[in-house]
């Protein structure tokens, strides 16, 4: 996926941060394709609809080398 923040402009990436209030994310999915020893496709599916989760938070830190990934 690369650096998320390098793709969009700074209206875009301001909107993305401001909708996070919203929250509108129904699905999560974690799906591998590095050239590593882990199972490859996809690893993990969320529905909030069956209450996996109320809602998702993103928070990037150390300088934007880790983003984390909150389930509420």
């Amino acid at each position: 996926m690369g650096n998320l923040r390098n793709k969009l402009d700074d209206d875009e990436w301001r909107a993305l941060e401001n909708s996070s209030n919203d929250n509108k994310v129904t699905r999560l999915e974690i799906i591998n394709h590095a050239d590593n020893n882990r199972p490859t496709g996809r690893l993990l599916t969320l529905y909030k609809e069956l209450g996996d989760f109320n809602r998702v938070e993103l928070d990037y830190q150390d300088y934007g080398r880790t983003l984390k990934i909150f389930l509420l």
